[in-house]
């Protein structure tokens, strides 16, 4: 049955290619063949499934058509004559009509009306057993990771999903990079949201894992998107619905540190009119300590040393709602509406022991510092999109607006006391001081987006244009108690305020073109930035105004014995964050302290990669790529400690920096129950350039690797195991050194009850708790080691059940895909 389909699409491929490079005889009439293809018993577009005709003189296959997401088909340039037509789909029973006449003077366009196609229900089966995507796909753009059966994320939030990407790093406060840098975006659904540019980790937590269909990972971006980001996008795709009817999922789960989480989703599609809703509510908890020592010699004291400890645990709420509207209007006009809002309330507690010792390592004084504090955040988001498809249906316009609201507010209470060797307290009263965190972001953008194919040149012509704007002000109070009157006063040496405006005006244009088994695609993107700090202590305004240009390239190239090639270039923008800039310090811990620079310029960065892939028989993959970076501008963080022994960080610009690198990629089927994917980086990192702290020399070179082991398992039917290693190496930066990191996970899959509706999951996240964050740090006048644990050795256990129709929407026309081509969900949006 697969070689029948196989079969088919191959002759509509030839059938296609021969009328591209022939065409009808100049000197003869053409004609044209029009209809729609609907589901015989839903009466719903089959969209993507192909149309063929072929000559009743003599049965050759003349040309085709594939169903667009309405149903319509339309073959043109059609010689006069007599032809059977056939509509092919996996799962469904071939449609044949015959004679079709397209013959002078009346029958020129043959519109041939509504075709009804019946499914074939043994063929559907054989589909459906087969159709399961591989975990990863690869494509001349983008690498595809689809996370509908990761069992170790199961449970869990996106944060624990992104954990599983082998080109992705997560560090333990949810931090992501990628080829050794953490400048990257976020995009959901295909879009930049204004919510993560604020709050990355907050909303990453706050979608579920089970709502993710996939991960895309786009290193070198067209001129189509946002130039922000060194080292490319990384796009959450959520799950659509692509159901008929009413139907949906209820999970729910716990886990062994005491955390529990439920979630239920609801989906109806009827007719042009599609809805879906999720909510999920999740609680942890847990604990975290640290240590370090640091020895401090500034020269014109004694030197001394400064040791800390601290431990503390934390216990937080999200509740995360989410809704999505698809409308086909009318026949070229589609609209949808997607809104997103989460409410997450925090509560930690914890103690830092804070000892002084001086050069002979002899007892000095001690503080100890205990936190109660209150956090909330708030996130809100909304999307819409119209899309409108012209007369011909191969050029269309997509009009996009956004916004996006946040707040974020901490209420942190510290009561400090000075103690003796045996902590022994010194002092009758302690110090005891309140702060009040604030921050509050409004964000958005519109965007235009036009595309314009060229059907004779095989080309297509891009262009849009796109205005975004984001305000973020940062407040903070503080006072502390006065023990002789009981009254609190504040401290103005803590307290202030911060404002941060941006306005980013962005048009590109893109000529993208196929010639034979060679396809290339070159554009530019434009981008006018306007950057305003407001800080209210001194009443001090910082501006910066820039014009950029950021063109790029690609080429991909079809070589025989399915090897592929595809280079990519692109020049990217880091433009440095409102905490950068923001010249007042963050105090909350009085021996630790972070600062901005209003001086910090932008970072640029040229980027090329070079992918070369193979596919193997029995399901073997591999592909390699080479990349290189070189930046101008690059970001760096500096510290410094001053006579009272207070570590300041601030950020700053280096000369420049290069890193180069190959990624390897490889996808095994070892047997039948055995999947293999291994993965590895390896580059070199070089930073050049002065720091202005006084070191001058603040270059470095360092050379660092990760790789990752995925293994699946299926023993038996609807049952898997999967088994995860990650090893990263030290990694090597301005004044210091993490060190290396290595950690294993398992989980485990079952899927039963009729039609696999209920599952449930169990994993283990590091099975040999040997996650852990370690770093050495060097500068001129200190030396200091900093350790930090937390709980990361966790059992979970989740179940989820699937209600209500299970009539899937059609998907891609009669071919079974390979496990490496694009799964047709992507990045859309231009202006951004």
């Amino acid at each position: 049955m697969k070689s029948r389909f196989l079969l088919l699409y191959i002759l509509f491929l030839t059938g296609t290619h021969q009328l591209l490079a022939q065409g009808p005889p100049m000197n003869q009439p053409i004609g044209r063949i029009s209809g729609k293809v609907v589901d015989a018993g839903k009466n719903t577009p089959l969209e993507y499934s192909s149309v063929t005709i072929q000559s009743l003189k003599d049965s050759s296959l003349l040309m085709g058509s594939l169903v667009d997401e309405k149903g319509f088909f339309e073959i043109t340039k059609i010689p006069f004559g007599a032809y059977k037509l056939t509509i092919s789909y996996v799962g469904y029973k071939d449609f044949v009509q015959q004679p079709v006449l397209v013959i002078p003077p009346d029958k020129m366009d043959v519109a041939l009306g509504t075709l009804k196609v019946e499914e074939d229900a043994k063929v559907l089966q054989e589909v459906q057993i087969t159709a399961e995507k591989s975990f990863m796909q690869l494509n001349a753009e983008k690498k595809i990771f689809n996370m509908e059966k990761n069992t170790i994320s199961a449970g869990g939030t996106a944060i624990d999903a992104l954990k599983q990407v082998p080109m992705v790093e997560v560090d333990q406060d949810g931090n992501l990079s990628m080829r050794g840098s953490g400048n990257l975006r976020v995009f959901i659904n295909g879009k930049p949201s204004g919510i993560t540019i604020n709050n990355t980790k907050a909303i990453l937590d706050a979608i579920p894992a089970s709502q993710i269909e996939s991960i895309e990972i786009i290193n070198n971006p067209s001129a189509k998107y946002d130039a922000e980001g060194e080292v490319g996008i990384i796009n959450i795709q959520l799950k659509k619905n692509t159901k008929v009817g009413l139907n949906g999922t209820f999970t729910v789960g716990y886990a062994t540190k005491y955390d529990a989480n439920t979630g239920v989703s609801i989906n109806f599609r009827k007719n042009n009119i599609s809805f879906s809703s999720n909510y999920s509510f999740r609680f942890n908890e847990g604990f975290y300590k640290g240590n370090s020592n640091r020895y401090n010699f500034p020269g014109f004291v004694s030197p001394y040393y400064l040791n800390t400890s601290d431990r503390g645990t934390f216990r937080n709420i999200n509740n995360t709602l989410s809704a999505n509207l698809d409308w086909d209007i009318k026949e070229k006009n589609t609209w949808s509406f997607n809104a997103l809002g989460s409410y997450s309330p925090g509560f930690s507690d914890g103690l830092n022991n804070i000892t002084f010792l001086d050069s002979a390592v002899n007892f000095v004084n001690k503080i100890q510092r205990y936190t109660d504090a209150k956090n909330n955040n708030w996130n809100a988001e909304v999307t819409t999109t119209y899309r409108r498809v012209f007369k011909d249906k191969s050029n269309d316009l997509v009009l996009t607006g956004n916004y996006a609201r946040t707040f974020r507010e901490g209420k942190p209470e510290y009561t400090q006391y000075e103690v003796d060797e045996n902590d022994i307290t010194l002092l009758p009263f302690p110090f005891f001081e309140r702060n009040t965190n604030g921050s509050y972001a409004h964000t958005g953008y519109v965007q235009g987006d036009f595309t314009q194919p060229f059907e004779k040149a095989k080309g297509k012509f891009e262009t849009g244009y796109k205005f975004s704007a984001r305000s973020l002000v940062s407040d903070l109070y503080a006072d502390s108690l006065d023990n002789a009157s009981q009254t609190f006063i504040t401290n103005l040496g803590l307290t202030n305020s911060y404002d941060y405006r941006e306005f980013i005006h962005a048009a590109y244009v893109i000529w993208s073109q196929t010639v034979k088994k060679f396809s290339y695609k070159g554009g530019v993107r434009l981008e006018n930035t306007q950057i305003r700090g407001i800080q209210s202590v001194g009443n001090i305004t910082d501006k910066q105004s820039y014009f950029d240009y950021f063109p790029s390239a690609s080429m991909s190239y079809k070589l025989p014995k399915n090897n592929d090639l595809q280079l990519a270039y692109s020049k990217r923008i880091n433009r440095p964050t409102p905490e950068m800039l923001n010249p007042f310090g963050q105090y909350s811990d009085p021996y630790n302290i972070l600062t901005g620079d209003p001086k910090t310029k932008p970072s640029y960065t040229h980027a090329v990669e070079l992918t070369h892939s193979k596919s193997f028989k029995k399901g073997i993959f591999f592909s390699t790529t080479v990349y290189y970076r070189y930046a101008t501008n690059v970001f760096t963080r500096y510290r410094v400690v001053d006579t009272a022994g207070r570590s300041i960080v601030s950020f700053g610009n280096l000369e420049s920096g290069q890193n180069v690198g190959v990624e390897f990629t490889n996808r095994s089927t070892i047997t039948k129950w055995w999947n293999l994917m291994v993965t590895a980086n390896l580059f070199q990192n070089k930073i050049k350039g002065d720091v202005p702290n006084g070191e001058t020399d603040a270059s470095t070179n360092s050379f660092q690797y990760n790789f990752r082991i995925m293994n699946t398992f299926t023993f038996w039917k609807g049952a898997s195991l999967q088994l995860m290693v990650n090893y990263r190496s030290k990694i090597k930066y301005l004044q210091g050194t993490i060190r290396p990191m290595v950690f294993a996970s398992l989980g485990f899959r079952k899927d039963f009850l009729k039609d696999n509706r209920a599952s449930i999951a169990v994993n283990i996240n590091d099975i040999f708790n040997t996650m852990y964050f370690g770093i050495s740090n060097d500068g001129s006048t200190f030396s200091s080691t900093t350790n930090r644990y937390w709980e990361s050795t966790v059992g979970s256990i989740t179940f989820s059940y699937r209600f209500g129709k299970s009539d899937a929407k059609p998907g891609m026309p009669g071919k079974k895909k390979s496990n490496f081509e694009d799964s047709g969900s992507g990045v859309e949006g231009g202006g951004g």
